[in-house]
């Protein structure tokens, strides 16, 4: 009743077992870095097994080879179907099997409620802010926090606000990796713009990110209404992605007078998106921090996969991003809001683009030599 059949169930061996609810076929960053470290982790010779909520048919990403058991979507039964997988691996393996979970509630909760000591608990920004919990689900917090046997953060910036809602909690750090490779287009620049339908001779400015106010977009939509009307001409603005901010985006690309050189390409598949990397100049994300909204980028995964595809990136001096991207080694860091810096980042682009072309092939080097999958999994081995 509580969970489903366990799946490519052939092994005896079980050296840790991952608890993830945001998993393949899910489609997100948390889900992505999931799938990433389970096929890493395989090829650094553990054996996985991972506890995740059934596909239901869902289409998305797909799964990586590994054994698995589902449990029920439904909440109520979700959380005992957890509780019951967790405890038949104690039995089968033993209760000194170290758990990772991929956020800190319901599954490193679950984790420890079930008598885990070797609790390893992902930690990415949004969800230990100090402003998201209070009363008794902040003290509940700081309690998994600190009994995990470490607390995985994909930034530094991640690391102080673990630290400041759980000084006790043993923290680290570990930047999320990227399969280079994947976001690579396989098209030159002109045959992936002539496919897409975009200029052929215009610079083209690229934003991948759901329409969020967190997100930055209308810093992008006001810098480029700071150029004239010759260097607006040389640019097109594509922005990917669905949202709640989609309409607000439109009217004031026509308030701006801009709707000749902004592009709403909408939701885009993973499977498409090297393709818009390659017809693209330069990747763009100026995110906000927005304790209002809970809101931040606790590392940003999107300039990564960016300059794993060549990309030059400029993104803010905000949340985690200045650990996503090194200031000079393949791309720039700008102010929070700053229309005015990233105006003139764009009137570079025009006059200097082999500087963009530059620092793109930089940041596809840091990429490969210091984020790659294998490196991840070796670090993480030693923090189990």
């Amino acid at each position: 009743m509580f969970e489903e059949a366990v799946r490519n169930c052939a092994s005896t061996k079980c050296d840790l077992l991952i608890i993830s609810l945001d998993y393949p076929p899910n489609d997100g960053g948390i889900s992505r870095l999931a799938s990433g470290m389970v096929g890493a982790l395989q090829e650094a010779g553990l054996h996985i097994h991972v506890i995740t909520s059934a596909a239901e048919g869902r289409l998305g990403l797909a799964r990586p080879a590994s054994e698995y058991t589902e449990v029920r979507r439904c909440k109520g039964l979700r959380d005992v179907g957890i509780l019951l997988a967790i405890r038949r691996h104690f039995q089968t393996f033993g209760s000194g099997i170290p758990i990772l979970t991929t956020v800190w509630n319901p599954e490193a909760t679950l984790a420890l409620l079930a008598g885990s000591r070797r609790v390893i608990v992902l930690a990415h920004g949004n969800e230990v802010m100090r402003y998201r919990y209070r009363g008794l689900k902040a003290i509940f917090r700081r309690f998994v926090l600190e009994r995990a046997k470490v607390v995985v953060c994909n930034s530094r910036f991640t690391q102080d606000l673990v630290r400041q809602i759980a000084p006790a909690a043993r923290t680290t750090v570990l930047n999320p990796s990227v399969d280079a490779d994947q976001f690579c287009s396989p098209l030159p620049s002109l045959d992936a713009r002539k496919r897409l339908g975009l200029p052929i001779k215009k610079r083209i400015i690229l934003t991948i990110a759901r329409l969020d106010p967190v997100k930055g977009h209308d810093t992008v939509l006001r810098a480029m209404a700071r150029l004239n009307k010759e260097e607006l001409e040389q640019l097109h603005y594509v922005i990917i992605g669905k949202g709640e901010m989609e309409d607000h985006l439109v009217n004031l690309a026509k308030e701006l007078e801009l709707e000749s050189c902004v592009e709403f390409a909408g939701f885009q598949p993973d499977a498409a998106l090297r393709t818009w990397f390659g017809a693209a100049n330069l990747f763009v994300l100026p995110s906000v921090l927005d304790l209002g909204r809970q809101g931040m980028e606790g590392f940003g995964m999107a300039f990564t996969e960016a300059q794993a595809a060549g990309l030059p990136v400029i993104g803010t001096r905000s949340g985690g991003i200045p650990d996503a991207i090194a200031e000079g080694e393949g791309g720039w860091l700008i102010a929070e809001r700053d229309d005015c810096a990233l105006a003139e980042h764009f009137r570079m682009l025009i006059s200097d683009p082999s500087a963009f072309v530059e620092q793109g092939k930089l940041g596809a080097m840091r990429v490969r030599r210091d984020m790659t999958w294998q490196d991840y999994a070796r670090r993480l081995v030693d923090l189990i």
